[in-house]
């Protein structure tokens, strides 16, 4: 990462100096110096999205994201991660428009519409897509939020159901 740091930090500078071609360049050289480090690629993911460049930022972001995931203890840095992927709607749309069912775009967005306090948004991407128990959890969490209790105790009632069924898958 000593390699990649002058060329991460300054790629970063031009950005916020809005000199795409540049920053887009030393942040290329960054990732390629240091291929396994998810910070370089998630520069140039922001470069992309801030360009308006949507499905590059997409698959940068998603490339980040499999970095960030994979390597052990970088979990918060993952969480970091999907919250700036949350913070955009139109990168969400692109994401979720290639794997319309996972799991995963439907959380962000719930986290995006949680983020702007828009409570409905947020259950509805949630109950979209409620086969993880987290979904359920957090659900649960949001209907209470909207002081709804017969929906956050169906949000529970989905948790037990799926916690039930994870007792029963042989481990």
């Amino acid at each position: 990462t000593a390699k990649s740091h002058p060329f991460l930090a300054r790629g970063r500078r031009l950005v916020a100096l809005q000199r795409w071609d540049a920053a887009e360049a030393d942040l290329k050289q960054a990732a390629a110096l240091v291929p396994n480090d998810y910070r370089p690629l998630t520069a140039l993911a922001d470069c992309y999205l801030k360009q308006g460049q949507i499905a590059q930022s997409a698959d940068t972001y998603q490339a980040a994201l499999a970095l960030a995931n994979r390597a052990p203890g970088n979990q918060q840095f993952g969480r970091s991660l999907e919250m700036a992927i949350a913070s955009s709607s139109a990168l969400l749309d692109e994401l979720q428009s290639r794997q319309p069912q996972a799991a995963i775009w439907w959380r962000l967005r719930a986290m995006g519409a949680a983020q702007r306090q828009r409570w409905d948004e947020a259950a509805h991407c949630l109950a979209t897509n409620d086969s993880h128990w987290s979904h359920a959890v957090q659900l649960a969490i949001v209907r209470a939020i909207q002081q709804d209790p017969a929906g956050a105790r169906s949000a529970y009632e989905r948790l037990n159901q799926l916690l039930q069924v994870d007792k029963s898958k042989p481990a």
